[in-house]
């Protein structure tokens, strides 16, 4: 339901929403309002799963194309793939590059998958880093993914990576199927 109402904004967050008429409220004095009419506020969406591809495969999406089109679907916050970039998301650099690139394009607020590959699974500095440096967690693949650059990881990579993951408090998310060694080419 639609509703009259007005939404309570101190030091740049949300403290209250209020429904009812705005002229029947007491407003200290320098209290800034903002009148919007009839216009909707209504929440953002967070899609935590966007492939922009940004650097290197910007033919197939990249940021500003698609942080404009979740931006005119009511979409606030995108957290983007790390393997369809290239190159992938796996280090830190590259992190910092997409960052540099969103910075300038990105229509939305957004996040960043970091990738777990065989490169960086036993490797708890440079897990740590992706994290410091800003990326929300981790992907990775236990079948092939499809992309050069972005190897799967074994049992034995995430059995590595796991106990740093843990500490770290981030999610790993996984594409948990399994393919035999002979339709797993290396």
């Amino acid at each position: 339901a639609i509703v009259s109402g007005y939404v309570h904004i101190k030091d740049g967050k949300i403290v209250k929403v209020h429904t009812g008429e705005l002229d029947k409220v007491d407003f200290k004095r320098d209290t800034e309002v903002i009148n919007y009419g009839k216009q909707v506020i209504s929440p953002g969406v967070m899609d935590v799963h966007v492939h922009f591809n940004e650097p290197g495969r910007t033919d197939w999406e990249g940021i500003t194309k698609g942080s404009t089109a979740a931006a005119a679907g009511g979409i606030t916050t995108v957290i983007d793939m790390p393997l369809n970039s290239h190159p992938c998301t796996t280090n830190v650099k590259l992190l910092q590059q997409k960052m540099s690139i969103a910075t300038n394009k990105a229509k939305v607020e957004m996040g960043f998958w970091a990738g777990l590959v065989p490169q960086n699974s036993a490797k708890p500095p440079v897990l740590t880093e992706l994290i410091n440096k800003g990326a929300v967690g981790f992907k990775a693949f236990m079948s092939p993914s499809g992309i050069r650059d972005f190897p799967n990881v074994s049992v034995s990579d995430i059995e590595r990576a796991i106990p740093v993951i843990n500490e770290l408090g981030v999610p790993l998310m996984l594409h948990a199927e399994v393919v035999s060694e002979e339709f797993n080419p290396k």
